[in-house]
């Protein structure tokens, strides 16, 4: 059995509405065709990881700051040049670099042009802590929440 359409204003108003929500979503898809420019190329940039085999300049000073770069060798873990030892420099900054020490596994960033490849620190490699948040977080989740939380 079909059930009949009833064209009364209430069902005239839905379809209006029904319209422009769908005129309002087709201009919003209209207004965002627009050409970006690239404002930063990373064309040729890389982030691999490596780990920290010596440390040949360091500028740390006698109350214990560090000025300046680190001239570290680091074994690339990851990337075009896995397997390699490559010079590369650590800045001493907020945004970039990390105070490096043997062994330590840091996120290299890796700008090739042509034959020329310039390595640097990024930031000390942080994968291992934050897979180990997510075991306790998911752990944490199945001792609260019994049945349901290992349904989650």
């Amino acid at each position: 059995m079909k059930k009949k359409i009833v064209w009364n204003r209430k069902t005239w108003i839905r379809l209006a509405l029904l319209a422009a929500g769908i005129c309002f979503f087709a201009f919003l898809f209209w207004l965002n065709q627009v050409d970006k420019p690239e404002l930063v190329t990373s064309e040729g940039r890389t982030f691999e990881r490596a780990q920290v085999v010596k440390v040949l300049q360091d500028n740390i000073q006698e109350n214990g700051r560090r000025y300046g770069e680190q001239k570290v060798v680091l074994h690339m873990l990851t990337g075009p040049h896995r397997g390699e030892e490559l010079e590369a420099t650590s800045s001493a900054g907020y945004l970039f670099g990390a105070g490096c020490t043997p062994g330590m596994r840091v996120i290299a960033i890796q700008s090739v042009s042509g034959d020329i490849t310039v390595t640097s620190v990024f930031s000390a490699d942080r994968g291992l802590a934050v897979y180990g948040l997510q075991a306790v977080f998911g752990l944490c989740i199945c001792l609260i929440g019994r049945k349901q939380g290992v349904k989650a």
